[in-house]
């Protein structure tokens, strides 16, 4: 039969619920360095987007963002994520081209809007839809309108060579949600959404396919052809599939349709939120019910007596480009889905 890997994993709540930097701090330190204390780095094109991703990931407390004016090395617009039990960084120096701050968890403010564009920077790679635009305005809305977009490269007309220039790269970096951490413990069971529309059993889509994956189960099909921008249905077998066929028999397949579009977020972020919930199904249900909740941990009174029992969690949801380049003659930014306002008729769903 197929081969497949099944990762059983529990995930322990208590080390996600972060309340050792309660303070609202929205000062910038220009030119000064939180040295170490690193628990992820990623490209931002900004200090704005460092700070929104910083605000949405379990552990960050302060960052430090490299500028496109760093000139030590080649790491402009590296983005650190930084953690400490204590709560503050451990170091701080004066430092050319680098600005740090603080998450801005506790500012009360969860509203994100990534309306900045930035000129001569370059979102390389990720692309999967290009077309023609007048200007960058029009590319950042057809960027907006794609719900599989999540941010673009315009290429203005001066650029070289000239062919493609008014040339609007339509981008997307989607990534399966993952726990941050993975350990066993007795006394708390863990688990995913099961936002999941009805699957098809014994019902096979033929043809049309673009690409083939091992996966475990139709439910993680699913998320793929959700991760996918161009995918718009799939298929799952349960038995061995041979290329050479279109179809194998019916009752080995099973099939449906992506949810990405289901379900649209509110825009609200939050990295690990209680509810005082008796059982685990009700937990998995709550969770599956919540559109920003990607995974959860029930915790059993075996294990003490807390509180809470169901721990609703997320990672980052922020758009990330995969890299962030200094490139003359091009345009690059986010989608607007999330700057319109609700009460709008025109906002994008």
């Amino acid at each position: 039969g197929m081969k497949t890997c099944l990762l059983l994993a529990v995930f322990h709540s208590i080390t996600c619920v972060i309340f050792l930097f309660p303070e609202c701090v929205q000062e910038l330190l220009v030119d000064r360095d939180f040295t170490g204390d690193d628990v992820l780095q990623i490209y931002s094109p900004d200090v704005a987007h460092c700070q929104t991703a910083c605000t949405q990931h379990h552990l960050c407390l302060f960052f430090s963002f490299l500028r496109p004016d760093w000139k030590t090395d080649n790491r402009q617009f590296y983005c650190y994520l930084k953690h400490t039990t204590s709560g503050t960084p451990s170091r701080i120096v004066n430092l050319k081209g680098v600005t740090s701050g603080y998450s801005l968890r506790h500012c009360g403010d969860d509203h994100i809007c990534l309306s900045q564009v930035y000129q001569d920077v370059d979102f390389p790679e990720a692309d999967f839809i290009a077309l023609f635009t007048d200007t960058y305005k029009q590319c950042q809305q057809a960027c907006t309108k794609e719900p599989g977009c999540q941010f673009f490269t315009f290429c203005t007309n001066d650029f070289d060579p000239p062919q493609y220039r008014n040339k609007c790269h339509l981008k997307y970096s989607r990534t399966l949600p993952t726990p941050p951490t993975v350990k066993v413990l007795k006394g708390v069971v863990s688990g995913f959404s099961r936002r999941l529309c009805k699957i098809l059993k014994n019902t096979d889509f033929p043809g049309n396919d673009f690409e083939q994956v091992h996966v475990p189960s139709p439910e993680h099909c699913r998320i793929l052809c959700n991760d996918h921008p161009k995918c718009t249905f799939f298929s799952f077998s349960t038995g061995n599939y041979d290329t050479k066929r279109p179809s194998i028999s019916k009752a080995e397949i099973m099939s449906g349709f992506p949810t990405r579009f289901c379900d649209p977020s509110n825009g609200e972020i939050c990295a690990v939120r209680p509810f005082p919930i008796a059982f685990a199904t009700e937990c998995e249900e709550t969770c599956s019910a919540d559109p920003d909740c990607q995974f959860y941990t029930y915790i059993y009174s075996t294990f003490h007596d807390p509180s809470y029992r169901c721990y609703l969690k997320q990672v980052i949801t922020i758009p990330s480009p995969p890299k962030v380049i200094a490139k003359r003659s091009v345009v690059s930014g986010f989608h607007l889905r999330t700057c319109k306002k609700p009460s709008e008729e025109d906002k994008f769903c």
